[in-house]
């Protein structure tokens, strides 16, 4: 989260390494998020920190190369 939120203040643009490596960090909530005896304890950590809504209300989300990302915060979300 401080990527993201960090990375208004830089000028640099992010890297296709960076986008997959936020990818994969998705992929990998959502697949804890999946399995019933770790979202008991995980889900609520995610809702108490906006994870969500505080990828979705970044910089990064609104780039058009932040098309996967996007959507996989939106199966994410459903969790």
């Amino acid at each position: 989260l401080a990527m993201l939120e960090g990375f208004g203040a830089q000028e640099a643009s992010l890297g296709v390494d960076e986008f997959a490596f936020m990818e994969r960090f998705i992929e990998l909530t959502i697949d804890l998020l999946d399995q019933l005896p770790t979202r008991r304890f995980f889900r609520p950590l995610l809702v108490d920190k906006h994870f969500v809504v505080r990828c979705k209300g970044s910089i990064v989300a609104q780039m058009p190369e932040a098309r996967l990302m996007n959507q996989l915060l939106g199966i994410l979300r459903y969790y």
